[in-house]
């Protein structure tokens, strides 16, 4: 395969603890190193991020950028560096920035899918309801079982109401 005479410079920024992000990484840089189109910068710091991002952004020549961001705040603040970013959490219900995440609401339904396979008579789903992925999890959960019958059987915790 031809490696393009130019990249594009990424800097991702993320929190290595969570192993979602972790993988969400690995496959910004296999796609990096496989196709040679990114150059990874990771240079920033963790103090760094607290202080000018445009800052850094120049000073790195940065041309991207990939991030969780959780927050309408977080949000804000990288959508005026003026260069692209793509966010890769989910927990904004209405991002204004491009959002490269899971299907949640699939993984309610594998799991729902899983536990059947499993013989499983009664189901339980736990989560924070207020949390839009949470939301799309459990719908995603109870289509599953509602799809064959068995919608009566689940029950709904996490301080939330049963739904």
């Amino acid at each position: 395969m031809a490696v393009p005479t130019s990249s594009f410079r990424v800097q991702i920024v993320t929190d290595s603890r969570l192993a979602y992000f972790r993988e969400a990484v690995i496959g910004a840089r296999r796609f990096g190193f496989e196709t040679g189109r990114l150059e990874f910068v990771d240079r920033w710091l963790e103090p760094e991020l607290r202080g000018d991002l445009g800052r850094l952004v120049r000073r790195d020549r940065v041309a991207g950028i990939v991030a969780p961001l959780h927050t309408p705040a977080e949000e804000r603040r990288y959508a005026r560096l003026g260069i692209p970013v793509v966010n890769i959490s989910n927990a904004l219900p209405a991002s204004t920035i491009p959002v490269v995440t899971q299907d949640d609401v699939a993984v309610g339904r594998l799991a729902a899918q899983h536990l059947r396979r499993c013989g499983a008579r009664s189901f339980g789903f736990w989560g924070d309801l207020r949390q839009a992925y949470v939301r799309e999890r459990h719908a995603g959960f109870r289509d599953e079982l509602a799809r064959h019958g068995e919608e009566g059987a689940l029950w709904t915790g996490a301080g939330s109401d049963r739904r």
